[in-house]
């Protein structure tokens, strides 16, 4: 039996999951109706069936509600959402390879996750509404694969949301253990930082003056390219490639034992140099690459795992690096 608690503010709606903001306080579990303008701004309100699944007290006597939708809503309806308090939101982007008999290929990418649900890049198109069992593959967080039914709530040329449909309490559990756990990774100390530095570009700030050519006797020789280097202060734990992507991912662990992968796209080259001999990283550099004719279109960047005493223990020529 639903009740109904009126208009609320639609935050967020993805993959069948809603974010909103109300002055009514509703317990996490709580099954209701609500009605929300959707997109935002339209005019146009209507009626959503939804299961509370958690509640943030704001200031002024306002809370935040993330919201499972127990219905299928139209693609048109969903959006992303600006507010600054979503960033304390749980949908996180992550980089998790799943695989299913159903899905294009065999195989897909999971760019985000939250408790509700997720969104995939796919090889092609899938059914919506389709019905399967996801399997993800932990091995970069260091955990087991994690199978989960899966319902497809919106399907594009190329990607794909799917709501999750836990069997039973265990699985429920698994899937919010696994939220919890990317989403702690998310918000630590390295993996901030490897996403404020922007690894493919260099610091912002005041323009420096070109570096003047150097003309030899023989040729004129090429300004050197900018480079950033970031302190790291971590252990490599091992790395793995992608055959179908070619992307290459680096295992890395900061000192209190958590696990961080950086996805190198479409790694063109590598050369492990001294990781046998020291697995401590000081820093990692990113330069622009200086033979990009020869790569293709498109920006690529060659980057270094230094140790602390600057040598290079692993350097590769890839796309911008994703943390």
């Amino acid at each position: 039996m639903f009740s109904r608690i009126g208009l609320v503010e639609a935050l967020d709606l993805r993959n069948g999951n809603l974010t909103l903001r109300s002055r009514q306080r509703l317990a996490p579990g709580t099954r209701t109706k609500v009605r929300v303008q959707l997109p935002p701004g339209t005019g146009k309100v209507v009626t959503v069936p939804i299961v509370i699944e958690s509640e943030q007290a704001l200031a002024g006597g306002v809370f935040l509600y993330r919201a499972l939708v127990d219905t299928e809503l139209p693609a048109q309806l969903e959006f992303h959402g600006h507010d600054p308090i979503l960033r304390q939101g749980r949908r996180i982007n992550v980089n998790i390879r799943a695989r299913a008999k159903e899905l294009p290929g065999f195989q897909g990418t999971v760019t985000d996750l939250s408790r509700g649900g997720a969104q995939l890049k796919l090889a092609g198109r899938i059914k919506e509404k389709l019905r399967f069992v996801l399997n993800l593959d932990l091995e970069g967080f260091r955990l087991d694969t994690l199978a989960i039914p899966v319902e497809v709530a919106r399907a594009g040329e190329d990607e794909c949301g799917v709501r999750f449909l836990p069997k039973d309490g265990q699985q429920q559990k698994d899937i919010e253990d696994l939220s919890r756990f990317v989403e702690e990774r998310a918000t630590s100390g390295l993996e901030k930082l490897l996403n404020q530095a922007r690894l493919a570009e260099a610091p912002r700030g005041p323009v420096a003056p070109p570096v003047p050519k150097v003309v030899s006797a023989t040729a004129p020789q090429a300004a050197l390219p900018s480079v950033l280097e970031l302190p790291v202060k971590a252990r490599l734990d091992g790395y793995s490639r992608n055959l179908s992507s070619g992307s290459l991912y680096v295992r890395l662990v900061a000192a209190d034992e958590t696990i961080h992968t950086l996805e190198f796209p479409s790694c063109r080259w590598m050369e492990d140099r001294e990781t046998a001999r020291c697995a401590e990283v000081a820093r990692l550099r990113s330069a622009q690459a200086d033979d990009e004719d020869n790569l293709g279109p498109g920006q690529w960047r060659r980057y270094g795992l230094l140790a602390d005493d600057g040598e290079v223990l692993l350097e590769l020529i890839s796309r911008a690096c994703k943390a």
